[in-house]
């Protein structure tokens, strides 16, 4: 799985600043799943903004988190734990 460079993110994003982090997953926890691998690398007492969506036929879950992020680097290690979820199927 390919992520975005650390140039592009410093090219379009300011940082610190919010960044959304979308994915698509399978499983009943996978919300859950989501939020806590951005929380591990954003803190855990961060705010956070979270929606959910479920698909018409309810096997897939689509969640949106908005988060401030200090760096690239560290929206690229959010990548790299949304990557490893157990029933990803789609990471924005």
């Amino acid at each position: 799985m390919s992520f975005p460079s650390v140039d592009l993110l410093r090219e379009t994003h300011a940082f610190p600043g919010r960044y959304l982090f979308k994915a698509v997953g399978l499983t009943s926890e996978f919300r859950n799943r989501v939020e806590h691998a951005v929380r591990e690398e954003v803190g855990k007492d961060r705010e956070l903004a979270v929606s959910t969506r479920s698909s018409a036929s309810g096997r897939h879950t689509a969640v949106s988190i908005e988060a401030v992020v200090s760096s690239p680097e560290q929206v690229v290690a959010v990548y790299r734990r949304l990557a490893a979820i157990e029933g990803l199927t789609l990471l924005l």
